[in-house]
């Protein structure tokens, strides 16, 4: 039996100072506030984690706030929170929280790389731009078809000490809801709902195939093993997170050789813990969000090959745990529709996130077997730090 480290991925809903206006006017009151920091603080005491990705993080002070009143003993917390609460402008026009961010906390050994803000600039996005992409996925109109864009909100890169030698590449993504886009000053009729879901799906779609090219590059450039987590709003066999996983057949790249075929696209994607473990259970009973009825899981977490079992692999998922007694259904899709209220902008908000929260078990081996003998001539993607 190897030593263990567990990942946890957390989308808090919304984490805003109190009194900051947000969204359609919300806010917290000083009393909301305090409910929504101490429900946070024991989620995280419930989860137990080493490391901790989050999403919809406003104002770094929030999660300083949570972690403050968090006492145990052991190491203690590294908090990284890129571009939130550090010089942020002051007076009427910043009374208002900006964009969520993604964030990190470790008790494990880790090290920061930049975000990842830019989509490649290589021509498979050039093309994917002119055959997809208008302004309203880019914020302005599309006057250089060969520009790259952004994702919605940035990408959390680091590289974190899973074991003592062993480093991981973890990343931490929020992709971009299935909430619709619709142009301002236009009458939100069905038709127009319609449409803004596809933008919706086209975005979040862009942004998968973004994050999956700067995967590929880390799994040919880097000899590590990838962790990916986060709310990327849809469910494993979406269409959005197979690519963002690299569930592709990629017979062309290698030839006609089906074991260096296997081995090259193993190499290159990534499993869902979720589905490791039912697998490996023979159960499937986790989720993470509730709309409508529908018991989903759009919180995931994402391991390379290397963290799988078997083989020539380091660690494997040895158990994953949702937190989601929280949520409720309260089978409002079932009742007549009634008029709603205006919305107050000082009503008491609901500290608990409408997300549940997952946290995988890795073990790692103390010795790990070594990788089986590929084909004649043929060596391991990223072996030499070339690819194949």
């Amino acid at each position: 039996m190897g030593r263990t480290t567990r990942i946890a991925s957390f989308n808090l809903k919304n984490l805003v100072r109190a009194g900051v206006p947000f969204h359609d006017g919300e806010r917290y009151g000083e009393a909301d506030y305090a409910r929504k920091v101490a429900w946070v603080r024991g989620q995280i005491e419930r989860l137990d984690a080493d490391v901790i990705g989050f999403q919809e993080v406003f104002h770094a002070d929030g999660l300083e706030d949570a972690f403050a009143g968090y006492r145990e003993g052991g190491p203690g917390w590294t908090l990284h929170v890129p571009h939130v609460g550090e010089n942020e402008p002051t007076g009427e026009l910043a009374f208002r929280a900006r964009s969520p961010r993604c964030a990190i906390a470790s008790r494990r050994p880790i090290r920061f790389a930049p975000s990842i803000t830019k989509f490649p600039d290589d021509p498979a996005f050039r093309f994917l731009f002119r055959a997809a992409l208008d302004k309203q996925l880019r914020g302005k109109p599309v006057e250089n078809p060969d520009e790259v864009g952004t994702f919605s909100r940035p990408v959390l890169k680091a590289y974190v000490e899973l074991d003592r030698g062993v480093e991981a590449i973890l990343l931490v993504a929020h992709l971009k809801s299935k909430r619709p886009v619709i142009e301002t000053g236009v009458e939100r009729d069905l038709k127009w709902l319609a449409a803004g879901q596809a933008v919706s799906l086209v975005r979040r779609a862009a942004e998968a195939a973004a994050l999956r090219h700067h995967v590929i590059e880390m799994r040919r450039t880097e000899r590590l093993p990838v962790i990916l987590m986060g709310d990327l709003n849809d469910i494993v066999p979406s269409v959005t997170n197979e690519i963002a996983a690299g569930e592709l057949w990629l017979g062309s790249e290698v030839g006609d050789d089906e074991v260096a075929m296997a081995a090259f696209v193993d190499h290159y994607r990534l499993w869902s813990v979720h589905e490791l473990f039912a697998r490996r259970t023979l159960r499937d009973v986790g989720y993470t969000y509730i709309h409508e009825g529908r018991y989903d899981s759009i919180d995931h977490i994402y391991v390379s090959r290397e963290l799988i079992g078997g083989r020539g692999t380091l660690g494997r998922v040895k158990y994953v745990q949702y937190l989601n007694d929280h949520l409720v259904d309260r089978e409002e899709f079932l009742k007549p529709r009634k008029k709603v209220p205006p919305r107050d902008p000082n009503r008491t908000v609901h500290p608990e996130s409408d997300h549940g929260q997952l946290v995988a078990t890795i073990e790692l081996f103390t010795r790990p077997d070594p990788l089986p003998p590929g084909p004649d001539g043929w060596r391991y993607p990223g072996a030499d730090g070339k690819g194949h």
